[in-house]
């Protein structure tokens, strides 16, 4: 996945920069369109144009209580998941070990049942991935653009 950079303008020469992570600029276009920031026919109207090449996203490591909040807060969370001691270099690149996970439905929910999903997700993984090289527990990584 890439992050691409993409200038929004309209009829009246308004602009905006939105940063986006897709596969490709087709993908970045209909994400952008989708994002709704106003309710208005304005808003749908901007042309969204790549600016610039695609730069590479660089994941980081989150913890538990971090993504317990963004469910909470927006009710959906999307990264990865990985054993504790890979690279980030290899999490969608090199040897492919993150596994993506996407997760919603949780807005407003109470702490116990976000964290008995996320113990799951995270105990699951462990079971079929646990490997002395790579790390015996799972580690949720996120998009950094």
């Amino acid at each position: 996945m890439l992050v691409y950079t993409l200038m929004a303008t309209h009829s009246w020469h308004t602009k905006r920069w939105i940063k986006v992570l897709a596969h490709d600029e087709d993908e970045a276009a209909a994400i952008a369109r989708s994002y709704g920031r106003c309710n208005d026919q304005s808003c749908r109207d901007y042309l969204y144009q790549v600016w610039g090449p695609p730069t590479q996203c660089h994941w980081v490591k989150v913890s538990r209580p971090h993504i317990r909040k963004v469910l909470r807060e927006t009710g959906r969370w999307e990264g990865l998941i990985s054993q504790c001691n890979v690279s980030p270099s290899h999490l969608v690149d090199g040897w492919h070990l993150g596994c993506p996970v996407n997760i919603e439905g949780f807005k407003g929910s109470p702490n116990e049942q976000i964290d008995a999903h996320l113990l799951d997700i995270k105990t699951n993984f462990e079971w079929y991935n646990h490997d002395a090289e790579l790390g015996r527990y799972a580690s949720f990584w996120e998009p950094q653009v």
